[in-house]
């Protein structure tokens, strides 16, 4: 029996120390957590389900919130913080928003986030989580590219610019001039 019992602690031990070894190998080897993959206005798009519209013709952004079941109360709340950083009144038809909507327990859906695209590259999210409101505005990263084409008009500007390969918008806009 004294056999059995000094067995079992020295197997518990060796147990114990192999874990703390794994932990320690993980975190030389870079173990590190992994980023989100699918961000989208900096919010990791895997977590949600996302809803992408256009503002309407004389929508306005507490029409669109009480669609996902935000209260007046909230959007008076986020319209008095959003004052400096963009003023609700500032939203334009035609713009693109996109919401974050979860779903619970009783798969209800709960809006977390709403992006409004301000331009081709600034946007502001709005959050509503814990019975509070956020505002951050951002801009998307992109990459200027100037590229330099030349060709010679043999028959027609058109001709010319398919020949090179060039896209259409570049023979619309080579007739205004």
């Amino acid at each position: 029996m004294k056999i059995l019992k000094t067995a079992i602690c020295l197997l518990l031990l060796w147990a114990a120390g192999a874990c703390g070894r794994t932990d320690t190998a993980e975190n030389e080897t870079g173990g590190e957590e992994e980023a989100p993959r699918n961000l989208v206005y900096g919010i990791d798009a895997d977590l949600y389900r996302l809803e992408t519209s256009e503002i309407a013709s004389g929508e306005t952004l507490g029409k669109i919130l009480n669609r996902y079941g935000i209260s007046a109360q909230a959007v008076d709340r986020l319209d008095k913080i959003a004052a400096d950083v963009f003023p609700l009144r500032n939203i334009r038809a035609g713009q693109k928003y996109t919401a974050f909507i979860h779903e619970d327990s009783l798969y209800a859906p709960h809006l977390d986030f709403l992006a409004y695209e301000i331009s081709m590259t600034d946007y502001v999210v709005f959050g509503f989580q814990n019975d509070s409101v956020t505002i951050r505005k951002d801009a998307k990263s992109f990459t200027l590219e100037r590229r330099k084409k030349s060709a010679v008009i043999n028959s027609s500007l058109w001709g010319a610019i398919m020949e090179q390969n060039l896209p259409y918008s570049l023979a619309a806009e080579m007739e205004e001039i």
